[in-house]
């Protein structure tokens, strides 16, 4: 089995948003419930895997093909999900930007693991990832996010018994690693940013993903042991060169604003060019879902003006 992250680009806009809610509530179960009535008020659905776009969740995608394994998605806003699922679209992340639950959790004085053990109990599976490992007691599970999920998670996975942890496998960024209990750190993979110098380079939203897909597809790590797959990756890094990130420089989003008008005309608007043409020609820092912003921002800007 194979088990990923949400991600905060969805290609099906509308349905429920936590933003509608945070204001007006005053307790974690409180926001749970409000939550699940906002979710099954969504008219329309959609398969899951239609409704995550981004490569992290085509990498996951790519990986679980290969395997020929059942891909799980661990959502914020839905709890742990497959991608054939039917579900709402839906706005609610623990991560930093975008529709996050952070400030009110600090509000509340409380942590996402708070939040996902509340999730999920309104749900009525209050441990549904140590309850997807029980029912396949032959499966190795690979459990691919950054740390911003995998810390949402890791409580459910440090309490599994010390066989259904040993057939974990994870994969995430070398700073969790480094951060993270002896129990579940011996079950990771020791990626690193050396993956950055193969063919296998992206960014650092999908590094975990693309970790994976290189550990099945160039290693054949999903026929070893933790230990033999713990060796092959240690191996395999020490057999690249870190490769040397230009030094990127911060703006406003008016000067990015102002830069994509610049550069909009030679690259025919495409999202994809202008976040190049930023990163690597005018090395700019910008965040993909910032940039993402920003870009509708002056698309709709320059539809308006040719309309």
């Amino acid at each position: 089995m194979l088990i990923t992250n949400c991600t905060g680009r969805k290609l099906h806009k509308g349905g429920a948003s936590v933003l509608d809610l945070t204001p007006h509530i005053g307790s974690i179960d409180g926001l749970a419930i409000a939550w699940r009535a906002a979710l099954d008020s969504v008219g329309s659905r959609h398969i899951a895997r239609d409704l995550y776009g981004g490569r992290a969740i085509r990498e996951a995608e790519a990986a679980a093909t290969f395997m020929g394994a059942p891909l799980y998605v661990v959502s914020a806003g839905l709890g742990l999900i497959s991608v054939a699922d039917v579900i709402p679209a839906y706005d609610l992340t623990v991560a930093a930007t975008g529709a996050t639950l952070l400030p009110t959790l600090g509000r509340l004085g409380l942590t996402p693991k708070d939040w996902w053990r509340a999730l999920n109990g309104n749900l009525g599976d209050a441990s549904p990832i140590a309850a997807l490992i029980k029912r396949h007691p032959g499966s190795v599970t690979y459990i691919a996010m950054p740390a911003t999920y995998l810390n949402l998670i890791a409580d459910e996975l440090a309490a599994l018994p010390a066989l259904d942890r040993h057939r974990l496998r994870i994969i995430t960024s070398p700073a969790w690693q480094r951060e993270a209990s002896p129990a579940l750190v011996s079950q990771s993979l020791p990626y690193d940013e050396r993956l950055e110098s193969t063919s296998f380079a992206g960014t650092r939203a999908d590094f975990p993903q693309r970790a994976l897909r290189h550990f099945v597809q160039a290693l054949g790590g999903n026929a070893l042991s933790i230990e033999d797959g713990r060796a092959v990756v240690a191996e395999a890094m020490t057999m690249l060169t870190l490769k040397v990130l230009p030094e990127r420089r911060r703006c406003t989003d008016i000067e990015i604003c102002s830069l994509l008008r610049q550069h909009w005309k030679s690259n025919g608007g495409s999202s994809s060019r202008l976040l190049r043409v930023l990163r690597d020609d005018l090395l700019i820092k910008c965040e993909q879902t910032r940039f993402r912003d920003l870009w509708r921002s002056i698309h709709a800007e320059m539809e308006s003006s040719t309309s």
